[in-house]
């Protein structure tokens, strides 16, 4: 307005002045306007710059509340894995295919979670980004130190459990290959051990019985090999399943001992 009435009032001034006068309002308002246009264009830019810095910070605290949030929810799935996988190891008397599928189930839903988490790190980096450049060093520093212990921490966990289900599993499949060989091998002495028969039938049950003792080193280097798979395994499971596998390591063991 203030613009507008002096711009007017020169006007009016030109008309009523003399040629040698004109040249001077003119001048005057010519460099008015000209500061009048540089202040409006300074006004607009500040304008803009501030919706732009306003947009960046709700950009900024929505992805900042998002990540966070995002964070906290993997920990509590992995604080629910956790106490799923403790509850599987109790109440299971002997290793079974059920109670290793079960750790599977966990180790799987585990390594869900990690690649979760790794597909995370960009949105990570673009917080970072976003607070780096609204100079907020501080809360970037901490959503990323959260984040790398949470990554470490579901990695960690992983690779313990795929440790034990590895050692367990391989008990498992040499115990099994035992007890397979035992399951054969009383079923062959079973046959000969009825002191009946003729001359002939009784020679060729000595036969067998002697290839049947002579059988017993490879059921002992078998039986040697569960055993060394079930100490293996117990340096690295749980007490739960560490007693359950010891249980299991004297059953077979009294069952070889039974046989020969």
């Amino acid at each position: 307005t203030l613009v507008h009435s002096a711009m007017t009032s020169g006007e009016k001034a030109v008309r009523n002045t003399r040629s040698h006068g004109r040249h001077a309002i003119n001048e005057q308002m010519k460099e008015l306007q000209t500061e009048w246009d540089k202040l409006v264009k300074k006004l607009t830019s500040v304008k803009v710059s501030l919706e732009t810095n306003l947009l960046q910070w709700a950009d900024y605290d929505s992805s900042y509340s998002q990540v966070e949030q995002w964070i906290s929810d993997r920990q509590a799935k992995l604080q629910n894995v956790g106490r799923q996988r403790a509850g599987t190891a109790k109440g299971t008397p002997r290793m079974s295919t059920q109670a290793i599928g079960d750790r599977k189930a966990t180790l799987r839903a585990t390594n869900t979670i990690v690649q979760d988490i790794e597909s995370l790190e960009p949105m990570v980096e673009s917080v970072t980004s976003k607070a780096g450049t609204l100079k907020q060093d501080a809360p970037a520093s901490e959503i990323s130190v959260k984040y790398q212990m949470l990554s470490k921490q579901a990695q960690e966990m992983y690779a313990k459990q795929k440790q034990m289900v590895d050692h367990q599993q391989a008990f498992i499949d040499l115990a099994n290959e035992f007890k397979a060989w035992l399951k054969v091998a009383k079923e062959r002495l079973g046959k000969c051990s009825e002191p009946v028969g003729d001359c002939e039938a009784l020679a060729g049950k000595i036969m067998q019985l002697k290839v049947l003792e002579a059988d017993v080193s490879v059921g002992q280097e078998k039986l040697r090999s569960a055993l060394a798979a079930g100490n293996d395994a117990c340096d690295v499971v749980d007490d739960e399943d560490r007693e359950v596998i010891e249980e299991e390591v004297a059953v077979l063991q009294e069952e070889f001992d039974h046989y020969t």
